[in-house]
């Protein structure tokens, strides 16, 4: 239900102009409480962000003189061997794309279910917006290959069983989604 141009008082329970929030928008426009909360949501973390760009720059400074550069003499099969030992394992990569492409999946199928009247079973989620669970998915993503990253330097079979497992879970999140459509 929709509140006519220049009828007062006339709006949904619990919806708001967007000037009551800043000045920005039509001013007979009225938006549900989700989206004003998802914009104020929006702003701080784009205000946080600046702020910590601001706070982690350093100034640069002109240099006198070029910098001494040492050179470094290395026997070559002590090159080869590190460089062998160096190499990214070729499974990691399309695990990341395929963990990648999960998360998107779980995310649609969760907004999906969510506009068809399901109730959130994740504790985390329920009573958030759809912009606060795609953050979460978006750190959760990173944070797993970033970890996948820092962890095949050192131990390349743990570094493939974290994507791995990770990938296995949120299927099973992604295939218990499509059941919960398809009940209705």
């Amino acid at each position: 239900m929709r509140a006519k141009a220049g009828a007062v008082g006339a709006h949904p329970a619990g919806w708001r102009r967007p000037n009551q929030i800043n000045n920005l928008g039509r001013s007979d426009a009225w938006h549900p409480p989700w989206i004003i909360q998802g914009m104020t949501n929006l702003l701080r973390l784009l205000g946080l962000a600046v702020l910590a760009v601001a706070a982690l720059a350093t100034p640069a400074f002109a240099q006198d003189a070029a910098p001494y550069i040492p050179t470094i003499t290395v026997d070559a099969d002590d090159f080869l061997a590190e460089m062998n030992l160096s190499k990214r394992p070729s499974a990691l990569v399309p695990l990341y794309l395929l963990q990648g492409a999960l998360q998107g999946v779980d995310a649609f199928t969760t907004i999906k279910g969510m506009k068809q009247g399901h109730a959130e079973q994740n504790p985390i989620f329920r009573g958030q917006n759809a912009g606060v669970m795609l953050t979460t998915k978006l750190i959760t993503t990173t944070s797993s290959i970033f970890l996948a990253e820092k962890m095949w330097k050192k131990n390349r079979a743990a570094a493939i069983a974290i994507m791995v497992a990770s990938n296995i879970v949120t299927s099973a999140v992604v295939a218990n989604n499509y059941r919960t459509l398809r009940s209705r």
